[in-house]
């Protein structure tokens, strides 16, 4: 009676633990400049308007380590995905976060989405920060939003 509670606690714990991990990876794991730094950083393109007027704002990025981007890339991750990009605005900056998870689900891939949708940001120039999840910030570049 004893062994068979004891495999049924083992049992829950393991669930609870796949659970828990996979919900990590679905939702997707914020990565800090260091990891971006190290898998070939980032550029960014020129911003463009929708029909509804959100900024639409071009980035290029890998998660892989095997492109370089604004540096060369000094890691290979080739367990994680690009999950895609957590955008906000800090009065006229623009903060970029970089999210990441497991493989698993169709059409994941190490390339991260190229165009994040900044939403309504007023028209003019714009500094552009990498936002760690501890909130230290990076510079990466300035743009001119139409």
């Amino acid at each position: 009676m004893r062994a068979c509670r004891h495999r049924s606690l083992l049992r829950t714990t393991l669930a609870l633990i796949f659970l828990t991990l996979a919900s990590g990876a679905a939702r997707g794991e914020a990565k800090d400049w260091s990891f971006v730094a190290s898998a070939g950083g980032l550029t960014l393109g020129q911003p463009t308007r929708d029909s509804e007027g959100h900024v639409l704002l071009p980035v290029d990025a890998d998660v892989s380590g095997l492109h370089a981007f604004s540096q060369p890339p000094t890691a290979l991750n080739s367990a994680l995905v690009c999950t895609g990009w957590r955008p906000s605005l800090s009065g006229q900056q623009i903060r970029l976060t970089l999210e990441t998870g497991l493989p698993g689900s169709e059409g994941a891939s190490s390339l991260c989405p190229k165009v994040v949708n900044l939403g309504e940001v007023a028209a003019g120039p714009h500094p552009v920060v990498y936002a760690d999840p501890d909130g230290r910030t990076h510079e990466v570049g300035t743009i001119q939003v139409p």
